[in-house]
């Protein structure tokens, strides 16, 4: 796959340093590694991410004969919300980590599942980074513990706050080594969701801060 968007994290690769909560990110080629700062997240990327040999926030896969298997699955919080609307915004969250790292892992593109958990922006900027590192034979790989908590919502529009550890990683390809290490903070993002046919989808995705803790 923060600033104001980014692919992720990680943005894994993510995007642009700070976009606008709506018009997010998490861009052109430049604009990667950025994002990819921004998800680390992102996107995650949850995160600063260099298409060439830079660690993103996101996790690479390896080859399947060079490197151990790594799960592309998120871990997530438990959430105690009993507001329907505010459980919907917190699972497609996650969905949208699930996604980023299953699209990540296989490089198979275009992948239409992106469509599903992002618009805008953001679905621009993580189509272009994901191309940016098949280009260059790199993969994503990994996990990240997502801690996320909904700071607003009025009707089609909400607003996740989620300070999450990313074990995302970029892998080359060939030799299926990791390229950089782990990052070892917890990341702070705010997340802009929208409600579009029916479905939440991640806007825009904005890297607040490193070292965070999530909330009790």
């Amino acid at each position: 796959m923060p600033t104001t968007s980014g692919w992720r994290g990680h943005r894994g690769g993510r995007h642009g340093a700070e976009r606008q909560w709506c018009s997010h990110g998490q861009t052109d080629m430049r604009g990667v590694a950025a994002r990819r700062q921004e998800r680390r997240s992102v996107f995650p990327r949850a995160v600063a991410l260099a298409v060439v040999g830079i660690v993103i926030l996101t996790g690479c896969r390896s080859s399947p004969e060079s490197s151990p298997s790594v799960s592309a699955t998120t871990t997530a919080a438990l959430v105690s919300s009993t507001n329907p609307a505010e459980t919907a915004v917190l699972a497609a969250w996650r969905r949208y980590w699930q996604v980023y790292v299953a699209v990540g892992s296989e490089m198979r593109l275009p992948d239409a599942r992106l469509n599903e958990v992002a618009t805008g922006e953001e679905l621009r900027s993580l189509n272009s980074g994901f191309l940016a590192y098949k280009s260059v034979g790199q993969v994503i790989r990994g996990t990240i513990d997502l801690a996320p908590k909904v700071t607003a919502l009025d009707g089609a529009r909400a607003s996740v706050t989620d300070c999450y550890a990313s074990h995302i990683l970029v892998y080359d390809t060939a030799s299926g080594r990791p390229i950089g290490p782990e990052p070892s903070q917890r990341t702070l993002v705010t997340a802009a969701m929208v409600l579009e046919g029916g479905a939440w989808k991640v806007a825009a995705i904005k890297h607040e801060e490193e070292g965070c803790r999530p909330a009790p």
